[in-house]
């Protein structure tokens, strides 16, 4: 794992192969040795699919990742709506590094997240051109107004989204983010009727919010490596 910094924002970059797929993974601060260990289950999960991973950190995590502003849900906290800003620093800061210096330009882009973040890269896909790969793993779809945003929107065609949640995250006792459940079940109804996505998988996995986010961004992420290997394999 090599880490480099762009712009202010300390990045992990880790390559298995530099024309493989680029993963773009949002995680926070401090937190870099999570991307070696995820990398590791990918691995074992796809285990000839080569790939280059940018974990990039965040030191305000409700800020860098919120798509707008919103009142705290827990704690005193609210969210800044800063998710735009990580968006521009991606298309003009470091997509362009990584690509030029580890990855190759011309193979696909996929964004991965958990919670907050796994909210961002859907945000993201809707938003931009830059990704045809998604992994949402229990994303905090529960936002204020993301399913009025999210049923107005249409993803690129050829997209591959993931989705994943815990079979207890619905169950707190937080009046909003209760209803994770209902909205990731309606986040699903809406891939699954959007043209544009080519393949789209939900998986329910056991335990709450904290069970094992390591390894369920690494289910997802490889998914989304294979889904997009197969398609290259049809061209």
């Amino acid at each position: 794992m090599e880490t480099i910094e762009i712009s202010g924002r300390v990045c992990n970059v880790i390559s298995k192969g530099k024309d493989g797929a680029k993963i773009y993974m949002g995680i926070q601060s401090g937190e870099g040795e999570q991307a070696a260990s995820i990398a590791s289950m990918i691995d074992e999960l796809a285990p000839d699919i080569p790939y280059v991973m940018t974990a990039f950190e965040s030191e305000d995590w409700n800020g860098d990742f919120s798509p707008w502003k919103a009142p705290p849900v827990f704690g005193n906290e609210g969210f800044s709506g800063g998710g735009a800003y990580t968006l521009e620093w991606l298309e003009n800061e470091c997509i362009p590094v990584i690509e030029s210096s580890f990855a190759n330009a011309d193979s696909p882009r996929t964004i991965v997240g958990y919670s907050l973040s796994g909210l961002f890269s859907l945000w993201a896909m809707y938003e931009s051109k830059l990704f045809s790969g998604c992994t949402s793993c229990s994303g905090s779809l529960w936002f204020p107004d993301w399913i009025e945003y999210a049923g107005k929107r249409k993803l690129p065609e050829g997209s591959c989204v993931y989705l994943s949640l815990g079979d207890r995250e619905e169950r707190t006792k937080n009046a909003v983010m209760s209803s994770v459940g209902e909205c990731t079940r309606k986040q699903g109804e809406f891939l699954s009727a959007d043209f544009g996505v080519r393949e789209y998988l939900f998986e329910l996995n056991k335990g709450g919010h904290f069970n094992e986010p390591d390894l369920r961004m690494a289910k997802g992420a490889a998914w989304v490596l294979k889904s997009i290997s197969k398609a290259d394999l049809k061209r």
